[in-house]
């Protein structure tokens, strides 16, 4: 994330909230979880794990898997002109999965951070690379990344 922010690459943070207004039937009894509800709001389970946004960094809500869905990730994504968008974050093959998704069919070039990411089993994990690599985008580590930008720093585009 700091070399996204020294690149200028505008950092976005995404925040899941679940709670008795949002819980529908459907999300409540969607299959097979630990027990408990995830993510409640005003709980330690809703708040970010050794990241932290700026105060100039939207924080987008979000009720559902993708962050796409019901909030205004895509009006900040096309306020900013941005065309591409590089996701990360947990669960892969989860909640990562259905934004990268969301994110190509509205037409974004999408960036699936592989080493950025991270699913409850190895098996989970590749299997969603396989799936975003083939079908909806390209697939890079952090480090790739970040040479790009340096890169276009360095020839001043």
């Amino acid at each position: 994330m700091s070399k996204a922010r020294r690149a200028g690459v505008p950092v976005v943070f995404i925040r899941t909230h679940h709670g008795p207004w949002t819980n529908s039937e459907a999300w409540l009894t969607r299959g097979p979880r630990r027990p408990g509800e995830l993510c409640v709001a005003g709980t330690w389970g809703a708040e970010f794990y050794q990241v932290a946004p700026r105060p100039e960094e939207p924080v987008v809500v979000k009720h559902r898997y993708s962050a796409f869905l019901g909030t205004d990730l895509e009006v900040i994504l096309r306020a900013r002109g941005r065309r591409s968008v590089l996701v990360a974050g947990v669960a892969t093959n989860v909640c990562v999965e259905s934004t990268a998704r969301d994110a190509f069919m509205r037409d974004f070039h999408m960036v699936f951070v592989e080493d950025c990411a991270g699913a409850v089993t190895k098996a989970e994990h590749d299997a969603t690379l396989y799936t975003m690599r083939t079908y909806f985008g390209r697939v890079m580590d952090s480090h790739t990344i970040a040479a790009h930008w340096q890169a276009a720093r360095a020839q001043g585009s």
